[in-house]
């Protein structure tokens, strides 16, 4: 059975969610963003985008949703671009705009356009866009081929601690430009291999072999002090990742993240270890050390990804005993507003996994999620009360679905019309059209 320190967790749901109906449109923005799905996030992203002082990141963080898949519709680059250019003119003196807009661009085969703000972007520090100068000169896109010009960008990217230029500078030492110097490549192999680059690691031994151990040695000094020359490590990761320089902060933050006491660093750590920036199979094992400190210093996002693991079963554990675990995170982050873990949380009960089966809580855990904007949940919730013959709380939840474009419950909101009244439909349609504005306004 469950823990008592669980049950209160489930039980503890009437302040959470008096709360979450004060929250302005900003918040809910960047809040569904962080923790929800990608349809309720654009839903309120793109009210606080089409505000006229709205601020740069909100807009920021509207066009990545429109340059990513949302639900079954396209990714819109036409679109996002646009609002990456809104950032970027709100905010010219930050490089995240210019890199995500560059990036963009790319994708689109816009060669000179994207060479120029990655360019700027590099100008603002952003060593990921560095490197993508350099990689962009070498193939000769937006401009004519210069490995000599390219080179001079991975340098100032490598010195950053951005891992593909560092291990671009050891081929390019090993093909003579400037010039051939074995022991000037294997020392950038080896500080790419340190930050984190799986394929660097591989390179190492052949280098190796061309170096006598002396060498060696010295090289592994040189990197130990090109390390201190960074300064504090948990600053630089912080700052490298907040502007979406992954590459860069891999390693910076993978070894912070042993010292550090911000959740924020070890969840750092646990995300890229999980989806690796520069290649190489995910370290769930590692991953699962650095969520775990994340989680005990009170970070949601950390508890709802243990819940993710554990759900799909640790090693070691048996099914049921994961799942318990599993549900044991999701309340953890639950509790803390976490909207898919509320999610997660409402499916566990009605499902009994991880637990006994209760539709009481199963309908608490779903109607928190649907306040706060999930509209699978909302989806989840009507299905449940169709099911208790609570007709009328059926048809609002699955008409909040469907309003929020959840796919299939306007289908299922037919059926479920049809077993009300007239009177009752209307005063049912009037909660819906209220609530839907309620949920769209700022406070």
């Amino acid at each position: 059975m469950i823990c008592k320190k669980t049950l209160a967790l489930a039980f503890a749901l009437t302040v959470c969610l008096q709360s979450v109906s004060a929250r302005d449109i900003s918040e809910k923005c960047f809040s569904s963003a962080a923790t929800g799905s990608a349809l309720s996030a654009l839903r309120y992203c793109r009210l606080a985008a089409g505000q006229k002082d709205a601020d740069a990141k909100i807009v920021m963080t509207y066009a990545d949703l429109l340059a990513g898949r949302i639900g079954r519709m396209n990714p819109q680059p036409e679109k996002a671009l646009e609002n990456y250019h809104r950032a970027a003119s709100a905010d010219t003196s930050s490089p995240d705009a210019r890199w995500r807009l560059a990036s963009i661009l790319l994708k689109l085969h816009r060669y000179e356009e994207a060479l120029e703000q990655f360019g700027t972007a590099a100008g603002l520090g952003h060593p990921d866009a560095e490197y993508q100068l350099g990689a962009m000169l070498a193939k000769g896109q937006g401009a004519a081929g210069d490995r000599n010009a390219a080179f001079l960008h991975f340098k100032n990217a490598a010195e950053s601690g951005e891992a593909r230029a560092q291990l671009a500078l050891m081929e390019y030492y090993s093909l003579g430009v400037p010039k051939l110097d074995v022991r000037e490549g294997y020392f950038w192999a080896l500080a790419a291999s340190e930050n984190g680059n799986y394929a660097a690691r591989s390179a190492l031994a052949s280098n190796a072999r061309r170096l006598s151990p002396a060498e060696q040695t010295a090289a592994m000094d040189r990197v130990r002090q090109w390390l201190a020359s960074q300064g504090d490590e948990e600053e630089k990761c912080l700052r490298l990742y907040r502007m979406n320089s992954a590459n860069a902060a891999f390693g910076f933050c993978l070894r912070a993240a042993a010292a550090s006491a911000k959740p924020e660093v070890a969840l750092i750590a646990a995300t890229l270890l999980s989806s690796p920036p520069s290649g190489g199979n995910p370290d769930e094992t590692r991953a699962q050390k650095w969520y775990l400190k994340a989680a005990a210093g009170g970070n949601a996002e950390a508890s709802y990804r243990l819940g993710l693991l554990y759900d799909r079963q640790i090693r070691g554990m048996t099914a049921d005993e994961s799942r318990r675990q599993a549900l044991e995170y999701f309340l953890a982050a639950a509790a803390r507003n976490h909207q898919n873990a509320c999610l997660k949380a409402g499916i566990a009960y009605e499902t009994g996994r991880g637990t006994l089966k209760n539709s009481r809580q199963a309908a608490a855990w779903y109607e928190k999620a649907a306040m706060l904007g999930s509209e699978e949940a909302a989806y989840l919730l009507g299905m449940l009360r169709a099911g208790e013959k609570n007709n009328p709380d059926a048809v609002f939840w699955l008409s909040v679905a469907d309003r929020w474009g959840y796919r299939t419950a306007g289908a299922r909101l037919i059926s479920v019309r049809g077993r009300l009244g007239s009177n009752e439909a209307k005063a049912v349609e009037e909660k819906v059209e209220k609530f839907i504005a309620d949920d769209l306004s700022s406070n």
